[in-house]
């Protein structure tokens, strides 16, 4: 059975979650500029709002998308094909010279 104030503290302990779990807003993009590449998961917590991540990335040319098929923990389900987008963003010089 739950009291009155374990529920009250569930609630409390749902919004924390969901305010952790709310994606960051598009317009965080607008500031950098930068090259970026995002990885975005074909499941998960941001796979509904590839429009938006597609948008984002689409707004400069210097901006690349790579969908990967898993779901919203990439390093852990993709270690090595994340692990490949990020070495395939060195340039080889600096790979073979360790800069």
């Amino acid at each position: 059975l739950a009291t009155a104030a374990h529920t009250r503290t569930d609630r409390r302990d749902q919004c924390a979650l969901t305010r952790c779990l709310c994606p960051p807003s598009v317009e965080v993009y607008e500031h950098l500029t930068c090259p970026v590449t995002i990885v975005l998961p074909e499941r998960g917590f941001y796979a509904a709002r590839r429009a938006e991540v597609r948008a984002v990335v689409e707004a400069r040319r210097e901006r690349e998308l790579v969908a990967m098929d898993t779901h919203h923990n990439v390093p852990m389900a993709r270690p090595a094909e994340l692990a490949r987008v990020i070495l395939d963003l060195i340039p080889p010089n600096r790979l073979a010279t360790g800069e």
